[in-house]
């Protein structure tokens, strides 16, 4: 499974790999309808994470995706702030055409 590879990846090289491993994690966890808050966990580990090694792109990724989730799951007032939160970090990243798809 390609996620195997992912963490030995993220084992390897951390700084690189490891919160991506943990937004695979989150998303498999989602799919495989583990409890809220576990999941909202791995989501925020991510986030950390991709903030801690500056990539802001990844971060915002995190934070739209958790937002998606959170509002699938009828939490719209913390999915509103992740989504939010998202839109800030993809401009800052300078993704405008990602922020006009959002919008809409």
């Amino acid at each position: 499974m390609a996620i195997k590879k992912l963490k030995k990846y993220s084992e390897i090289s951390p700084d690189n790999c490891v919160n991506k491993y943990f937004l695979v994690e989150a998303e498999l966890a989602a799919l495989n309808g583990e409890k809220y808050e576990s999941i909202v966990e791995k989501y925020n580990r991510s986030i950390d994470t991709a903030a801690g090694e500056g990539f802001v792109h990844e971060q915002a990724l995190a934070c739209e995706r958790v937002s998606y989730f959170m509002r699938s799951r009828g939490n719209d007032h913390e999915a509103t702030k992740y989504f939010e939160k998202a839109i800030v970090l993809y401009r800052d990243w300078g993704a405008n055409g990602k922020i006009s798809h959002m919008r809409r």
